[in-house]
């Protein structure tokens, strides 16, 4: 059975740095190129691909790899915005425009999005993993462990309630003690209250 303390392990924010955002940040930070007196969209593409590259190679990010200009496209549509529109049209203006200055940026812009993405993906995984597949009892009794450690960080209307009543929100109590917004009487507590 999960125990809170393992799933606090895998949400705390420095096993998530280490696990996403350090190894994408590594490969940017590893990765160079140069732009040539006549950048062109050629390059442009060489460029973005080969990065795509690296980041394939150190399994941060999954292609079709059917070809290099359509793995840039994608990556660029999902992952690129840039004064006031996105994707590859934008990215490859900013960096024809920009030069290395542009190429910097669209690289900047795409690992952010890029570990929002894998931070959010991580996320679910460990929700689905270590909750959603509890039996019902399973996740009382973590609730009961949950509330034995943070009871006094809730107001008394979350605090007392039937430890039954929290199961549906076992997640949102998780992610507000993660956050450090605990004390609140707001949406969750009108959800809990009205059940």
């Amino acid at each position: 059975m999960t125990n809170l303390n393992e799933i606090f392990k895998l949400l705390d924010e420095q096993t998530i740095y280490q696990k996403i955002d350090s190894p994408i940040d590594e490969i940017l930070r590893m990765y160079s190129y140069s732009v040539s007196d006549e950048f062109n969209k050629k390059e442009f593409i060489s460029i973005i691909g080969c990065f795509i590259r690296r980041l394939q190679d150190q399994g941060m990010l999954v292609t079709t790899d059917a070809n290099e200009f359509s793995d840039v496209f994608q990556f660029l549509e999902n992952h690129y915005s840039g004064e006031g529109s996105l994707g590859y049209e934008r990215a490859l203006n900013d960096a024809i425009k920009y030069g290395n200055y542009g190429v910097d940026l669209i690289l900047n812009t795409t690992t952010d999005s890029l570990k929002a993405e894998q931070r959010k993906s991580y996320l679910a995984w460990v929700h689905d993993t270590k909750i959603d597949y509890l039996e019902w009892n399973e996740k009382v009794t973590l609730i009961e462990e949950f509330l034995n450690q943070f009871k006094t960080l809730f107001p008394p209307t979350v605090a007392n309630m039937q430890k039954k009543q929290l199961v549906p929100f076992l997640k949102e109590l998780i992610e507000k003690v993660l956050e450090g917004t605990v004390v609140f009487k707001s949406k969750l507590e009108t959800k809990l209250l009205s059940k």
